[in-house]
């Protein structure tokens, strides 16, 4: 993306009302020892934001890592390992209409909010207020947003697992990679999409871009071919 501010014949277009995106952001200090603990305070406000927009966990993808594990994008099972897990320094869950992003430090707990439904902002914010307090304050909060897509490391390997999921590899990197696809293309549409990427796998993403026409941030919508 361009770093020099955009040029006079940008303000026609941009922004563009109809395509905003908003940031918005929470720090919870590691000082903090009241009851509920900060883990638990986290895990209570996504689960309450998402039973308040009607967004069932199954529908999410996350992915996760720490200095000793990474968890490539899957679907969130209940009862298997989950983004809320404090074990994580970081972890992301994604859907079409929002993503959460939990970071933790040795002095915080850090959650930060993107989407591009106000309502979903209204409805986080409110629910922060008790859980989570006051927002930190971001030099900007609402962005113009532009749809893309992403190409995933890993090219399909001829074999499957047990569960007849396919594995995906690259030389430089001496591990499988696994992605959980909610939306696989069968037949022809497959075996174009194979042609055109190489047999990679997509990230649909939306990213932010600040009034210079800066990249801000790249939010996660879904994984797919």
């Amino acid at each position: 993306m361009p770093a020099s501010p955009v040029t006079a014949g940008y303000p026609a277009v941009f922004p563009d009302p109809d395509n905003l995106g908003w940031i918005r952001a929470w720090s919870l200090p590691s000082t903090d020892r009241s009851t509920p603990s900060l883990n638990e305070r986290v895990d209570e406000w996504v689960t309450k934001l998402l039973a308040a927009i009607s967004l069932p966990r199954s529908e999410m993808t996350w992915f996760a890592w720490n200095p000793f594990d990474l968890q490539l994008p899957s679907r969130w099972r209940d009862g298997a390992q989950n983004p809320l897990d404090p074990a994580w320094a970081a972890s992301r869950v994604f859907h079409e209409r929002l993503e959460i992003r939990i970071r933790r430090t040795p002095s915080a707990v850090q959650v930060r909010l993107l989407t591009e439904d106000e309502a979903v902002l209204e409805t986080a914010s409110a629910l922060a207020a008790d859980l989570l307090g006051a927002p930190m304050r971001l030099r900007e909060e609402r962005f113009q947003t532009v749809d893309g897509q992403v190409l995933l490391l890993g090219r399909p390997l001829p074999w499957q697992d047990l569960d007849g999921h396919e594995w995906r590899g690259e030389v430089r990197f001496p591990r499988l990679l696994r992605y959980e696809v909610l939306d696989p293309l069968t037949g022809a549409n497959a075996a174009e999409t194979d042609n055109d990427t190489g047999g990679r796998l997509r990230a649909y993403v939306t990213r932010y871009l600040d009034a210079t026409f800066r990249l801000r941030a790249v939010r996660y919508r879904r994984i797919g071919t």
